[in-house]
């Protein structure tokens, strides 16, 4: 599970109780569950740079040792609608790997523009868009298939655009990116063999190239 929204250095010096008692209030406070037990098996910021002041906080991953409960608290959360920490709003989400993620925030765009003109809708897992009409609802499986669609209904404007796929990365990028990453020494046969493989890599990209 992973939440998003809760500002940076809220949690003091640990994360991991800081999210056990906020998750424990919440879910005593909505389903009256007082004796369940969390059995939170680690949790803490998402990897990666502190964000600046204004940018959005780092989410917060959280890893259950039991299915059942990590339900549990998605399904208060979801049926809650709003959840706030302190005041500030926070969303409850599956912990969908990096290629879903990206997939997911392709959205974000259109539904920006659905909220603005009061559409309903919601982004059934893994990836999709799923939005209500007169007509009945719309499934959508990726976000050009929603934004060619709803520019035809009239629903989005043609100025309006989704971010495409990223293209992948060229032979010479590879290589790039190979002699960059530090390896750490190896001795024996197997070191050897690892950078007879790597010469050979180098000639077929330069071929390539």
């Amino acid at each position: 599970m992973r939440i998003y929204g809760i500002p940076e250095d809220i949690e003091g010096d640990s994360v991991q109780q800081f999210i056990e008692n906020f998750i424990e209030n919440f879910i005593k406070t909505e389903l009256s569950l007082t004796d369940t037990e969390l059995g939170i098996q680690r949790c803490h910021r998402a990897l990666g740079p502190k964000p600046s002041q204004n940018a959005n906080p780092r989410s917060v991953p959280i890893y259950f040792l039991e299915y059942r409960i990590k339900e549990l608290v998605l399904r208060s959360a979801w049926k809650r609608k709003e959840v706030y920490l302190n005041g500030t709003r926070v969303y409850f989400d599956q912990d969908y790997p990096a290629e879903i993620q990206k997939e997911r925030k392709a959205y974000d765009p259109i539904r920006k523009r659905l909220k603005e003109k009061g559409l309903r809708f919601h982004t059934p897992p893994p990836a999709k868009l799923r939005i209500f009409v007169d007509s009945g609802p719309v499934t959508y499986n990726s976000s050009a298939e929603a934004m060619a669609d709803l520019r035809k209904r009239g629903m989005i404007a043609e100025r309006d655009s989704v971010p495409g796929p990223e293209p992948p990365a060229t032979p010479l990028e590879r290589l790039k990116k190979i002699s960059w990453e530090k390896v750490a020494p190896r001795r024996g046969p197997h070191g050897e063999r690892a950078r007879e493989n790597l010469r050979e890599f180098r000639r077929d990209v330069v071929d390539e190239v």
